[in-house]
């Protein structure tokens, strides 16, 4: 059974910070704060800040959110799946246009694909 992030929550590790506490994704947030925030959703100015600036992906956290009706892990897991192959297809389109043969060219889409520093694309949010 799928529950919602916030069912979930001590399961979330960084995630529960991320998303479902960060202010930048909760609804009814000013749209343009995600550009003056970090990606936990601290303002940068403040001295706290971690500083990890990252507004797409945080815009990818609120979209997720708006689109699910909420924090559902499913849905997050499944755009991000969605965004890693786009990312992957894209590394592939690189290679042709850089001139690498086709067979060299889908090689580096798939090491991109299967590398493992992108775990966490796929399997940061998990549910029950």
């Amino acid at each position: 059974m799928t529950r919602s992030l916030c069912e979930t929550r001590s399961n979330l590790s960084c995630s529960s910070r991320a998303v479902v506490g960060n202010p930048d994704v909760a609804a009814g947030a000013p749209p343009l704060r995600l550009l003056r925030c970090d990606f936990w959703g601290s303002p940068l100015a403040w001295t706290g800040s971690h500083g990890s600036y990252r507004p797409l992906t945080v815009l990818t956290f609120r979209l997720n959110r708006w689109l699910a009706g909420g924090f559902r892990p499913a849905a997050f897991h499944a755009v991000n799946v969605a965004l890693h192959v786009a990312a992957s297809a894209l590394v592939l389109k690189l290679a042709r246009v850089l001139g690498l043969a086709p067979v060299p060219a889908a090689a580096a889409g798939a090491l991109f694909a299967a590398h493992p520093v992108h775990c966490e694309v796929r399997t940061r949010i998990h549910s029950n």
